[in-house]
């Protein structure tokens, strides 16, 4: 792209989220824990410090990321105008470097992809999302957590992943269910674990709709009402979540319905600007392992559901973004919202054309005026 174009874009990026006027952050920091929906950088790094012959994602996965582009956690990052959001590489007995502490392949209490790589077992345990919270927690030495930052909390799929392979492999659903009931169970767990730190604003995200996953509907053909069970199994983890936060309490507690975003982008994707949402833009895996029915990714990724078989795009990850900042800061107008898409998508954009390895920090661009809050403890 052009140096005309990329100011273009740029101009763009900052109109639609840049306020009338300087307003103050409403919140002082961010922290994630989560999986590959969140991960930008660690798992790559973990292999690397490890050693591992196999770094993933590897190319045309944008620099550690498991998509194409920023995930939606840097742009709610950027969104709220605070510092980059760079990975924490807390696995090796050092202080955090960055605040987001998710790891591709976490699953509440283990990581499957660096169990089976031979990564240490230490290693191996501090990278499930128990292990992401444990380590945040041992990281502050007995002191309070930052009550003035925001956490998202947002794990919970690849453990759905794993009971759906466990019943396409032949198990029974009582397997599955005691392994979903484990993963809650677990989950739950870290969340309380983060409110005892001295949490004050956390957002739980819930899973998303597994059954809608275009390899899950596939199975249909082969399992009648396959993807129906999955759907429901998805639904029975997250009421086992949100049932739980009912008791919360004196906290600023928010949700996200990651499940229902999921099932209202596949039953109208053109309203928020997706081409397709049957196939995935790339078709090799995270290993970079050429298939030769797709080589390289599509040339579109943006206007996909899935980058691969698994992620979502950068589209769907600007989507994400706007939807989360909608929920932790207060929206005066819903027409605000395709503007605020718009701008993370074309930052989204600007970062991967640009190769940026972090989206803007300081001085990044913020919302509009409407759209902040300072969150109050309930």
């Amino acid at each position: 792209m052009s140096r005309p174009h990329f100011a273009a874009l740029l101009l763009v990026v900052f109109t639609l989220l840049s306020p009338p006027q300087a307003a103050a952050q409403p919140y002082s920091a961010l922290y994630v824990f989560g999986d590959s929906l969140s991960d930008t950088g660690n798992i790559s790094a973990i292999q690397f410090a490890a050693g591992s012959p196999l770094t993933l994602p590897a190319d045309p996965y944008y620099q550690g990321r498991f998509s194409d582009g920023p995930v939606y956690a840097e742009l709610v990052a950027a969104g709220l105008g605070l510092a980059p959001l760079l990975p924490s590489v807390h696995m090796f007995g050092a202080p955090a470097s960055g605040s987001n502490y998710a790891v591709g392949g976490a699953r509440s209490a283990y990581n499957l992809p660096l169990l089976q790589s031979g990564i240490p077992q230490p290693i191996v345990d501090a990278s499930s999302i128990a292990g992401e919270v444990g380590a945040y927690i041992s990281g502050l030495g007995g002191a309070a957590a930052d009550s003035d930052a925001l956490y998202i909390f947002f794990g919970g799929s690849d453990d759905m992943l794993d009971a759906v392979a466990t019943l396409a492999s032949g198990g029974s659903l009582s397997d599955a269910l005691s392994q979903l009931n484990a993963a809650a169970a677990s989950l739950i767990s870290s969340i309380d674990a983060l409110i005892a730190s001295g949490v004050q604003h956390l957002l739980v995200m819930n899973v998303p709709d597994i059954g809608k996953l275009p390899s899950v509907l596939a199975a249909d053909a082969a399992v009648a009402g396959f993807s129906a069970l999955v759907s429901q199994l998805t639904q029975s983890l997250n009421s086992a979540l949100w049932n739980h936060l009912n008791a919360v309490s004196g906290i600023d507690l928010m949700r996200f319905d990651t499940f229902a975003l999921l099932d209202e982008i596949v039953a109208t994707p053109s309203a928020y600007g997706l081409t397709n949402i049957t196939d995935s833009c790339y078709l090799g895996d995270f290993l970079g392992i050429y298939n030769p029915a797709n080589p390289s990714a599509c040339s579109t990724p943006s206007q996909y559901l899935l980058f691969d078989t698994e992620h979502p795009s950068s589209g769907v990850h600007a989507i994400l973004a706007a939807q989360v900042l909608a929920t932790v800061l207060p929206v005066a107008e819903p027409s605000e919202f395709p503007l605020l898409a718009l701008g993370l998508l074309c930052l989204a954009i600007f970062c991967q054309q640009r190769r940026i390895t972090v989206c803007p920090g300081h001085g990044s661009p913020r919302l509009p005026s409407a759209l902040r809050r300072h969150a109050q403890t309930a």
